[in-house]
């Protein structure tokens, strides 16, 4: 039997996984017509001896028989042979595959074998490591599943007799089962073609091992090994910051569907899936409200005021270019009915638009103005790539920064309003969200504030003054407040935060939601107002006795 060139034999140290993914390559090759995997058919299959590669092509071939090609390459009579072969070999542990992340997390095993005193290294105790790593993959899946800490320790202690703990100095190996789910971790990294090996392949491992302990928690927690991998897919292929984009499509989602909706969001809830609704739950458990089943109210005011405000602007001027930075899952492109002429400009950065884009296509959605979505990230430079896309600087615009600037750096921040400034010609009108200093630290938020954290995606900006802020940067603001006359609609339930208690001060968490126009060229410094008033936006486009914009 004659073996291609390109056929690889056995290496030393082979992963089933591997050979399963050279199957499936050579097979897809084969269906191709490409003549060398076919030849390799013809070599290793005695059904097609003698057979050129163009009749080879003819005929019906499995992954059953790709299996037995590579098998008889590596010199095995069949696939059995080779799979038996490959696990009755010892395992061999090395950890140059292993990202930093997943080495902590096995760093942090040993710590928790030796304080319960095993004399192994457990799948538990690599669950208890995966639960230290509150930011990684694996961790943030495990928030979701509810699978904590004391639940694990639980099931240990029934494990596992008291023992004294283990001084540092003596080394303690893994267990047998242990080494198994290390080994079925670069399994699945090989079947996820991923170069490194992670938390998330841990845990996939341990959900095949559903006889350890850390797989009979896992199981009875209601992970499942194929929604697993996919919900690692997504995690993979988007930062917890583009996660909060569909956590605020989930609660557009809840308002659209209430009884009197501020907005409708047709899209959302596609946009959102399960994950957005589970992270928004998760969020709100934080605040303590977890029973709330309607529309958000901060999310749904926030929602409809930048969408009257920009709408406003748009029809009571002859701005026809709208930007939308840090898009996500806006969809105002397509359920906002925009006069005629109207570009909208959508940045943010691949991995939003890859979900976003695969989503509107398979819903048919049809722009109401001429989309342009540009692939950029905000915290580097992005002008250039608004400019590609058609955008001109010379003519006033409406921008949009919602959602945005709490988890900004104050030097990303002001880069960013730098940039914008760079862009935005006179006349041009901004809306935009802020928190104050009061937020990042205040301990009835210490919870929601934890969580985002854990979920890899805290705040760390806040502004006391946006109006001296913005001002700094060439705009005129008007700062509202949830809850204010204008930013209400009926919707907000809280009382309206006091700035002084018995005549003294407060330090008290607050949102803002800011209107602004751009007046003078780049750079200029303007005076700044922190309160609702006098800003030229407001009095062209609110009506004085309701407080709503006009004509949205």
């Amino acid at each position: 039997m004659s073996i291609d060139p390109l056929a690889q034999p056995l290496p030393p140290h082979p992963s089933l996984e591997q050979q399963r993914k050279r199957a499936r390559e050579l097979l897809n090759a084969a269906r191709a017509h490409d003549p060398r995997a076919l030849l390799r058919f013809v070599a290793a299959l005695p059904r097609l001896a003698d057979r050129t590669a163009a009749e080879a092509a003819a005929a019906t071939l499995s992954l059953h028989e790709a299996q037995l090609v590579i098998a008889r390459e590596c010199g095995f009579p069949s696939w059995p042979k080779l799979k038996s072969h490959i696990e009755s070999r010892p395992v061999r542990l090395t950890f140059e595959r292993y990202n930093e992340r997943a080495r902590r997390v096995l760093f942090f095993s040993r710590h928790e074998a030796g304080e319960s005193g095993s004399a192994t290294i457990e799948t538990e105790h690599v669950l208890l490591g995966l639960l230290r790593d509150v930011e990684g993959a694996a961790g943030q899946i495990l928030l979701r599943a509810q699978v904590s800490r004391a639940q694990v320790q639980k099931v240990l202690d029934l494990l596992r007799e008291s023992r004294p703990a283990i001084p540092v100095s003596i080394e303690i190996p893994f267990g047998a089962e242990t080494k198994r789910v290390l080994q079925c971790a670069a399994d699945e990294a090989d079947r996820l073609s991923h170069r490194e090996i992670g938390v998330e392949h841990l845990l996939l491992a341990m959900l095949h091992q559903k006889r350890s302990a850390a797989g009979g928690i896992l199981a009875k927690s209601g992970l499942r090994l194929d929604d697993l991998r996919e919900q690692i897919g997504q995690l993979m292929a988007m930062t917890p910051l583009g996660w909060t984009s569909r956590w605020v499509a989930a609660a557009r989602a809840l308002e659209t569907e209430s009884a009197n909706p501020l907005f409708r969001d047709p899209l959302a809830r596609d946009l959102a899936g399960r994950a957005g609704f589970e992270l928004l739950s998760s969020m709100r458990e934080a605040l303590g409200v977890s029973a709330t089943t309607g529309p958000e109210p901060y999310f749904s005011i926030r929602t409809r005021f930048f969408d009257d405000a920009i709408v406003a602007a748009v029809r009571r001027s002859s701005i026809r270019q709208v930007v939308i930075l840090a898009a996500g899952m806006d969809t105002r492109a397509f359920r906002i009915d925009w006069p005629s002429g109207v570009v909208l400009f959508e940045i943010d950065r691949n991995e939003i638009f890859d979900h976003k884009e695969a989503i509107l296509e398979r819903s048919h959605a049809q722009s109401a103005c001429d989309r342009r979505i540009v692939r950029a990230d905000l915290t580097a430079g992005w002008s250039a790539a608004i400019l590609s896309a058609g955008f001109d600087a010379a003519r006033p615009s409406a921008i949009l920064v919602e959602g945005l600037l709490p988890f900004l750096s104050e030097h990303a921040a002001t880069e960013l309003f730098t940039t914008i400034a760079t862009l935005a010609s006179s006349g041009s009108c901004l809306a935009l969200d802020a928190i104050n200093e009061e937020m990042l630290v205040s301990s009835y938020l210490s919870a929601y504030l934890k969580k985002l954290r854990a979920f890899g995606c805290p705040w760390r900006f806040g502004v006391d003054h946006p109006g001296e802020f913005l001002a700094e940067h060439g705009w005129q603001a008007t700062i509202f407040g949830p809850g204010e006359r204008e930013a209400n609609y009926g919707r907000w339930p809280y009382p309206l935060p006091s700035p002084t208690f018995a005549g003294l001060p407060m330090k008290i968490p607050r949102a803002f939601l800011i209107l602004a126009r751009r007046i003078g060229g780049a750079g200029e410094k303007l005076r700044a107002s922190d309160g609702p008033g006098d800003s030229p936006l407001m009095t062209e486009y609110k009506d004085q006795q309701t407080g709503q914009f006009i004509d949205a």
